[in-house]
């Protein structure tokens, strides 16, 4: 999905836990051109901070804002 500024996006259901404590949770998809790496340091640059507890073997890495709200980096997991 592509939102009306060009970012992609897409979005997921939340469930358990995760639905409790956020109401939104983004996962980003590196823009055409930018690779993940790329997209990380931007990413990391800006404040966020990788979160300690990763899921194995996924496309994704969860990073967290300054506020410690969690969102997911597609294309930046140990399965890429």
């Amino acid at each position: 999905m592509v939102d009306k500024r060009g970012f992609p996006s897409k979005r997921d259901t939340l469930r358990g836990e995760q639905a409790r404590r956020w109401q939104i949770h983004l996962d980003l998809l590196p823009p055409d051109g930018a690779g993940p790496p790329d997209e990380l340091a931007r990413i990391l640059a800006l404040g966020a901070t990788i979160a300690e507890n990763q899921p194995p073997d996924v496309g994704w890495l969860i990073l967290a804002d300054p506020e410690g709200n969690e969102f997911c980096l597609e294309g930046a997991g140990a399965a890429e």
